[in-house]
């Protein structure tokens, strides 16, 4: 290839991965998506009757495949589906599912008569650690769409 051809191949990766880039309200209902199912079990407490331990899970998990769907729709790109199509986003991905669980399993462990202010710091501090790994994990997606990794 030509210096000129192949310039012309890194200027498109480059709108590309601009176009890939997660808008604003993204981030916003993700992270809201992110409290709602890592404080799931400590917001279902106040709440009354069996159906109290979905009424938070389901709406977040609803927020997820919503926001997914609308990048899908609105950028052309989808992080639940094609985590396989960026390399580099792979251990990002395997951290955010270690962390998800791991902070849902800590609130849920944390119910006892003076654990209230615990859970609450593991819901801030978990819902922290996902919504930075997964900045990690559009990074790299976005690195992999540059360097041209990305696979379709």
């Amino acid at each position: 290839m030509t210096h000129d051809a192949m310039a012309q191949v890194t200027a498109q990766r480059e709108q590309l991965a601009e176009k890939a880039r997660m808008p604003w309200w993204f981030w916003v209902l993700f992270t809201l998506a992110t409290v709602g199912l890592i404080g799931g079990p400590l917001f279902s407490r106040a709440l009354p009757g069996d159906l109290s331990d979905y009424a938070i899970s389901l709406p977040s998990i609803l927020i997820y495949l919503v926001a997914d769907r609308l990048v899908r729709w609105r950028r052309g790109i989808s992080i639940s589906s094609r985590m396989t199509a960026y390399p580099s986003a792979k251990g990002a991905g395997i951290a955010f599912v270690v962390l998800g669980i791991a902070g849902i399993v800590g609130v849920s462990t944390l119910h006892g008569p003076g654990q209230l202010p615990w859970a609450v710091a593991v819901v801030v501090v978990a819902t922290v650690l996902l919504v930075g790994t997964m900045v990690v994990v559009q990074r790299a997606m976005l690195a992999d769409i540059r360097d041209g990794r990305a696979r379709a």
